[in-house]
Parts: C-alpha cells; structure tokens; sequence
C-alpha cells in the first residue's frame, strides 16, 4: 500500500499536469490521466463515494460523473468495437475527436465547458486532498469485525417477525 505521502505527491503532481496544459486535445488527456489515477488508487476511489456527507454536499458525485464521461471517451477513442455502447458514448466519442482534430468550435460541449472541466477537477482535486488529510478516527476503525469486542448481539428475528408478520410480504401468521 502507497504511503499517505507519496499518494498525495502523485495526486498533486496529475493535478499540476491539468492546472498546466494549455486548452486543447492536451487538456483532456491530462484530466483522462487525472481521473485514471483515481481510479486505479483504491484510497481515492473511496474518497470520492457518496456515502460521505461532505461529498453528498459538494455533488462530488455529480462533477466527477463529468470528468469520468472524458476518461471514458477518451478510453473508447482508442478501442474499436462492434458493441452498443450507447448514444451517449457515442457524442462523447464524436465530441472528443473533433477536438483532436482541432475541429473547434462552441457547439462542442466539451469545447465549450473545457475551462468548466477544469474547475471541477479542481474541486475533485480539493476534496481528495482533505480527504487524505483527514485522520483516521481509531474508536470507528476498531469497531466491526475486527474486534469482536464492539459488536453488538443482535436478535435473529426483527420485530415485524416477533409481532407474529412474515419478513418477507407482511402477512400476518398463526403464532402456535
């Protein structure tokens, strides 16, 4: 496993190449790099779940979904296939090679949005770094499985059961 360090240094250093490139092809490449990176850090992927409450308020889900479509059009740029990959994939994939092309223009959304797409890694970027900088809460970290100690006994039944209801569909039973 990464030390806390050098993930950050290798986080900072993808969202240095994003702050840096220029607008153009180059720019998606760098937020493609940027995204890749999250996704292949198990610690960063979990940094941007939307279970947690600071994340739920910031739609961290929401802008990273936007950079996501560039990694993944950018991915399928380079893999010919013959599957469906769906109409939405589709414009991402047209959208992108235009700009490859140098085909600019304002009715490109992705052109249109590039310094958008910037900003929102930029809010991706600040998140995971507070999330690294969080510490790790040692009473949460210890409870579960782990330590049986912390866990709690729990009935076999729940209470719809124990009023004589079946779990399953609600209908009450004969309690003999």
């Amino acid at each position: 496993m990464k030390a806390l360090n050098q993930r950050k240094l290798d986080l900072d250093r993808k969202f240095k190449g994003v702050l840096e490139t220029p607008a153009g092809f180059d720019l998606f490449i760098a937020i493609h790099d940027f995204i890749e990176h999250i996704e292949h850090d198990a610690v960063l992927s979990k940094g941007i779940s939307n279970r947690s409450r600071v994340n739920q308020e910031l739609d961290i889900i929401t802008k990273y979904g936007y950079l996501r479509k560039i990694y993944q059009g950018l991915e399928d740029i380079n893999i010919k296939s013959n599957t469906d990959l769906g109409h939405e994939r589709y414009m991402t994939i047209r959208e992108l090679t235009k700009i490859q092309k140098k085909d600019v223009s304002d009715s490109n959304s992705f052109w249109k949005k590039r310094e958008v797409s910037r900003r929102l890694t930029g809010i991706v970027y600040e998140r995971l770094s507070a999330y690294l900088s969080e510490p790790v809460n040692p009473v949460r970290s210890s409870r579960g499985a782990f330590n049986p100690a912390f866990t709690r006994n729990k009935p076999h039944s729940s209470t719809r059961q124990a009023a004589g209801r079946s779990a399953s569909n609600g209908v009450k039973t004969k309690n003999k």
